[in-house]
C-alpha cells in the first residue's frame, strides 16, 4: 500500500501477460501502521481516520489509474507491519473501520468495491 504506483504497474503486467483474457483485482487493507509504531490504546490519537482515509483513497486511485483494476476487496482494517503479530493478530487487534469501506465504494461509484474481512455472520453480512 506503501507503493500504489509499483501496484498499478505490476497489475498492468499481469494483464499484459494474460493478453487480457482474465480480470485483475486488487485485495487490500485500509492502511498499514508505516510511519508510526501500532498501539491499540492510541491507535485513534496517532492517524486521525480522514488521514488514514486520504491514504487509502490515493492508493485507490493510483492503482486505478492504470485502466485495468476496477475491482477492490478491501479488508477494513490496517495491516500492522511494524511489530511481530502473527497474522491472527492482524486480522483481530486493529479495530475494524467498515465505514471506511462504505465510504470508498460511494465515492468510487465506477470501481467495484467489497468488503473482504471480519464478518463472521450472515447478520454480520447485513450490516
Amino acid at each position: 500500500m506503501e507503493e500504489p504506483h509499483l501496484v498499478r504497474d505490476i497489475a498492468a503486467a499481469l494483464h499484459e501477460g494474460m493478453e487480457g483474457t482474465a480480470p485483475v483485482t486488487v485485495k487490500c487493507r485500509i492502511g498499514t501502521d508505516e510511519g508510526y509504531s501500532f498501539r491499540r490504546e492510541t491507535y485513534s490519537s496517532l492517524v486521525g481516520e480522514e488521514e488514514e482515509y486520504r491514504r487509502l483513497t490515493r492508493f485507490v486511485e493510483m492503482v486505478a489509474s492504470g485502466g485495468i483494476v476496477t475491482d477492490f476487496q478491501i479488508h477494513a482494517r490496517i495491516a500492522v507491519l511494524g511489530k511481530n503479530f502473527s497474522p491472527a493478530d492482524n486480522r483481530k487487534v486493529p479495530p475494524l473501520r467498515y465505514h471506511q469501506v462504505r465510504r470508498l465504494a460511494r465515492e468510487f461509484p465506477e470501481l467495484n468495491v467489497s468488503l473482504n474481512g471480519g464478518v463472521e455472520t450472515l447478520v454480520g453480512v447485513k450490516r
